[in-house]
């Protein structure tokens, strides 16, 4: 059972209290007790000082008349003188005739202590004085006496005295414990009501803590799921502006070159900053960590963001590979814990899906694109081409096949050598792919041969578009390691489906027998498929 915070400190405070009151009390009737004996005995050595200067006989009638003298009248105090037989000879309570009625007081302990010649003290009930009594005996001794001198007094009086002041302390201590648990409940319900909005500030940035990691989880499993940089940079788009409230950024990434940044994605306000700029220009590449640029600080602004004031730039690596930046407009010139630890995280995953998606991209172009032109390779040709003509028998359009072969290419490389070839095949490659459209498909068909799949075109366009790139590759300057190749040319064969072929297979055979035709009848030269539509046998 878990106590409050009152009870945790009111219970040692009354504990203590207690403690306190009992061992003041004991103390007290210690000290009282001791003033007491002190002041018995003061006045025990009073009378014998007395007894001492004064001349007189040692018998009743001489010495109880000057005992009663010692006494005031209304004072509670008796004294009386013994003699060394323990016989009465004074009592400043009884008259003549009573003291010599009295009982022989040599037995009284304290007055056995005085004959002993010790302070003699005891505490007894006195039948003379009605009362529970303190005695205190002296030894009176000279060349004339062998006496005891006793004083007593009731101890209702100091009983009384330190009743009233038990009482009194008693009332003090109560008052001061009253106030004291006033204090600690007025403490104890502030220190409450503290920690209560404390914990629901605590509670509220948990919750608020948690949020964010189930967004910044989400949007990692999002990202994860992205396959393209178009898909990764609408995801950051549409996500960013609900985690960064208020606030507005761009994403860069580097070009191929790596000599240039573009903006790929913004979301918030229009980012104003520049559309394309060098790395030199952002000064997160130059130091290699994040960058805040402010108008506080002039000569640290980074060239890129215009005339936005606050910009937090964020380089975007992974296993040390520069990718691009991550901006983010500020509202001011810091950001929260919270929004710091986000955007590092943010940074952390965007960073990672660029770099998968690139090992992605990377190997898929391993495998359907040839390493040396950086066209297709003849693997991608096939399932394209079977893609291709699918769609087009559905659609009911027209699909064109154009098969090029470099002329006399072995003679060449014997000639040159084969880097040489490669050079050239490179250059041949680069004006093909100048001249497709993106819906179009060139491939390496293998060794010096080409094939590109011309979507949706006629014969008519297939041709054209054939004959401007024997052209382009007519008027190419080769040279390669300052020396000068020479001219080359190439021989072009042409199929169109489904004119010449329905099938993929034997698109292929038609646009092969028309390329052997164009070697056939010079070379530098397009040969268009003579026939029927054809179906290749397996």
């Amino acid at each position: 059972m878990k106590m409050s915070p009152f009870f945790l400190i009111v219970v040692p405070v009354l504990a203590l209290f207690l403690t306190s009151g009992i061992f003041i009390n004991s103390h007290l009737d210690t000290q009282m007790r001791g003033l007491l004996q002190a002041e018995l005995m003061r006045n025990a050595r009073m009378v014998q000082g007395f007894l001492e200067s004064t001349s007189h006989e040692a018998s009743i009638t001489s010495l109880n008349p000057l005992i009663h003298r010692l006494r005031p009248g209304d004072d509670e105090m008796r004294i009386t003188l013994i003699d060394g037989n323990g016989v009465v000879l004074a009592d400043s309570a009884r008259n003549d005739a009573e003291v010599m009625a009295l009982d022989n007081y040599g037995a009284r302990p304290e007055v056995l202590a005085a004959t002993d010649n010790a302070p003699g003290v005891a505490d007894r009930y006195s039948s003379t004085l009605q009362a529970n009594s303190m005695y205190v005996a002296l030894p009176h001794r000279s060349s004339s006496f062998n006496d005891t001198i006793r004083v007593a007094m009731p101890l209702t009086a100091i009983e009384n005295f330190g009743h009233n002041l038990r009482l009194m302390l008693n009332g003090l201590g109560l008052a001061g414990l009253v106030t004291l648990v006033a204090i600690i409940w007025v403490a104890t319900s502030r220190m409450k009501r503290v920690n209560a909005a404390h914990s629901a500030k605590l509670e509220a940035r948990v919750v608020e803590r948690t949020q964010d990691i189930e967004r910044i989880q989400k949007f990692g499993q999002v990202l994860a799921a992205c396959e393209t940089i178009n898909e990764l940079t609408a995801v950051v788009s549409t996500s960013l502006p609900k985690m960064f409230a208020g606030m507005s950024g761009a994403m860069s990434l580097f070009q191929p070159s790596m000599n240039r940044l573009d903006i790929v994605s913004s979301w918030g306000q229009k980012w104003t900053g520049a559309e394309i700029y060098a790395p030199n220009d952002c000064w997160a590449f130059r130091r290699g960590n994040t960058h805040i640029s402010s108008t506080e600080e002039i000569g640290l602004r980074c060239k890129h963001i215009g005339a936005i004031t606050h910009v937090m730039c964020t380089p975007l690596s992974a296993q040390g590979v520069p990718l691009g930046a991550f901006h983010l407009a500020m509202r001011d010139n810091k950001m929260s814990v919270d929004e710091t630890r986000m955007a590092r995280s943010l940074v952390e995953n965007i960073s990672l899906s660029l770099a998968n998606i690139n090992l992605r991209e990377s190997l898929k172009n391993q495998a359907i694109r040839d390493p040396l032109t950086n066209l297709f390779n003849r693997r991608y040709l096939d399932e394209s081409l079977k893609r291709e003509v699918q769609r087009a028998g559905r659609h009911e359009t027209s699909i064109g096949v154009i098969m090029l072969d470099v002329d006399h290419f072995k003679t060449f490389n014997d000639s040159f050598g084969h880097e040489a070839g490669d050079y050239v095949l490179q250059r041949v490659s680069s004006e093909i792919g100048s001249l497709i459209r993106g819906e179009d498909i060139a491939c390496r068909f293998g060794g010096e041969e080409f094939t590109l799949i011309v979507t949706d075109a006629s014969l008519d366009t297939t041709v054209k578009r054939a004959e401007k790139l024997l052209s382009r590759i007519r008027e190419m300057s080769l040279v390669f390691r300052n020396k000068p190749l020479g001219q080359v040319t190439a021989s072009i064969g042409i199929a169109v489906f489904p004119d010449h072929g329905d099938s993929p297979d034997a698109l292929l055979a038609a646009a092969d027998k028309a390329l052997y035709a164009a070697k056939e009848g010079g070379r530098d030269r397009v040969s268009v498929f003579e026939g029927a539509a054809q179906e290749v046998q397996r």
